[in-house]
């Protein structure tokens, strides 16, 4: 799992391995939030002519368009009925309970201690 998500190249090794992924799958969706970050942080919405930048628009229409790909494939679970009762009835834990949790597995940085 390292090793497929190293971030080098741009998670070079995670993309090969979703490019070939027998469908359906549920790809890691953060990686299409960072690409659309990216294209949107560095790329400006208009020329220096005032025209719109249209390469943007394609490269952010084509990340979205994998997303949608990603979408148009169904999974088919079995419902576990007991199992789906149970989730659905499970009372959600409260902010700070989450809070004291989150900071046992892995404590605060001093930077936030400040």
């Amino acid at each position: 799992l390292l090793k497929l998500m190293d971030g080098h190249h741009n998670f070079a090794n995670y993309r090969e391995v979703l490019q070939t992924a027998k469908l359906p799958c549920l790809p890691y969706f953060g990686i299409f939030l960072r690409d659309l970050t990216f294209v949107d942080d560095s790329l400006d919405n208009t020329l220096e002519n005032g025209f719109a930048n249209f390469h943007k628009m394609k490269r952010m229409s084509s990340i979205v368009q994998s997303i949608i790909h990603y979408q148009s494939f169904p999974f088919t679970f079995t419902v576990q009925t007991q199992l789906y009762n149970y989730l659905k009835n499970v009372a959600p834990l409260k902010e700070d309970t989450l809070y004291d949790k989150s900071t046992k597995c892995e404590p605060p940085s001093e930077l936030w201690n400040l």
